[in-house]
């Protein structure tokens, strides 16, 4: 069974970066036609200021435009492919997504690509200007709110929090043991036994925090690298012991939601296997099989 359950964690894990890779792709694919359409609205701008431009370079703008509307209708279908593969393991990511590009519609993104791309077909380059200026506005929001999408996927593995949980209980301990033996030395030894372990707990707490977003972790870290204020060893060892409690719970808490999580997961892909996940783990198992 322990094999087994690697290979599914290791493929989880491995579906979560694939998903974040995704969205990274799709905010970068979206960003960059924002720009190509921030070119078009200039070169509309110069074409509108050349009464006797040749009807090649009002042919070549319109095509431009043409292009720009199948580049922008090729990122809504992915988006929205994208959206509907990442309903069942990561729902709430699937619904950021779906209301990025409901946003874009809701402006008119279609609508102000499709007129600019008309007035260029009819030789008005001066009316293109500002729909393809609004165009390219809406889509440099619609690559931001694709980016705040790829925010809402879990940062941290299971595996990775339950690591991260060992190790702060590790320090918690081997606190209570220098604690106990600094109040047998010096009092300035004794801190700075404490003191090197307090830095050491904080460097594992902030990044953990901010990868969370826990506010409460987040304080909790601020605290233990900030000054205890205790003046012996026995104040400044109480009052990390109850830092490191609180951060253990803290963290205890997320590694029980991130198991509940992949267990509803497990559970839905037993009970109605998807054909996709199907060839995940075949091809999971066909790779693994090539490894050396």
């Amino acid at each position: 069974g322990g094999f087994l359950e690697a290979a599914v964690r290791d493929l989880d894990e491995a579906i979560r970066r694939a998903a974040a890779e995704r969205l990274r792709s799709l905010a970068t694919a979206a960003e960059r036609l924002s720009a190509a359409q921030r070119e078009a609205a200039s070169a509309s701008r110069d074409l509108a200021g050349q009464p006797s431009a040749p009807p090649s370079a009002h042919e070549a703008a319109e095509q431009r435009q043409r292009q720009l509307n199948q580049a922008a209708a090729d990122l809504r279908s992915a988006v929205d492919r994208t959206a509907g593969e990442l309903e069942e393991t990561y729902p709430e990511t699937s619904e950021a997504l779906s209301k990025a590009m409901a946003q874009a519609a809701r402006q008119g993104l279609d609508r102000a690509m499709s007129r600019a791309a008309n007035a260029l077909l009819y030789r008005r380059p001066e009316r293109a200007v500002k729909p393809q200026t609004d165009a390219a506005n809406w889509l440099l929001e619609l690559a931001q709110g694709l980016e705040a999408a790829a925010t809402t996927l879990p940062a941290l593995s299971r595996e990775e929090l339950a690591e991260a949980l060992e190790a702060l209980q590790q320090q918690s301990q081997q606190q209570s043991r220098q604690t106990a033996q600094a109040m047998q030395q010096p009092e300035a030894e004794g801190q700075a036994r404490l003191e090197a372990i307090r830095e050491r707990a904080a460097g594992t707490l902030r990044p953990l925090a901010a990868a969370l977003k826990d506010p409460v972790l987040q304080e909790i870290a601020d605290r233990m690298g900030g000054d205890l204020g205790g003046s012996t060893s026995a104040e400044v060892g109480g009052e990390m012991q109850g830092l490191f409690r609180a951060a253990i719970r803290v963290l205890e808490g997320h590694v029980m939601a991130a198991e509940v999580r992949r267990r509803l997961d497990l559970s839905r892909r037993i009970s109605v296997p998807p054909e996709k996940y199907r060839r995940e783990v075949e091809a999971y198992f066909r790779d693994l099989g090539r490894e050396p």
